[in-house]
Order: C-alpha cells, then sequence, then structure tokens
C-alpha cells in the first residue's frame, strides 16, 4: 500500500487551528485565535495532515 502526499506551502487559518486544538483539548490556546495563528505563522516547521476533501484518502 503506498499513500499520496501533497506538499504546499500552505498554513492552517485560524478557524482551522482553533477546531485543531480545540479537538485535542488545548482551549487555553484558542482563546485568542490571532496569537495562536502569529505564533504557527513565526514556528520554524508546521505539518499539517487533512484528509482530502472531495472523498476518502486515496492509496495509489
Amino acid at each position: 500500500m503506498s499513500a499520496h502526499v501533497d506538499v504546499a506551502e500552505e498554513l492552517p487559518g485560524r478557524e482551522e487551528l482553533a477546531g485543531l486544538y480545540a479537538a485535542v483539548g488545548w482551549t487555553a490556546y484558542t482563546r485568542d485565535p490571532d496569537t495562536l495563528a502569529a505564533a504557527v505563522a513565526g514556528s520554524a516547521c508546521v505539518l499539517a495532515a487533512r484528509s482530502p476533501v472531495d472523498g476518502p484518502p486515496r492509496h495509489d
């Protein structure tokens, strides 16, 4: 089995970040979405795994 990986210079937006952090219970970080987004934008490395928007994960 193999997986398809796209690499893009794209940071998660404020709403996506707030949802991701809230999903794991890190709500202290979601109280100020602008500060959270600025902190992520200033990070040396950001990795995000997402499911395809148009269907189930691909297995090429």
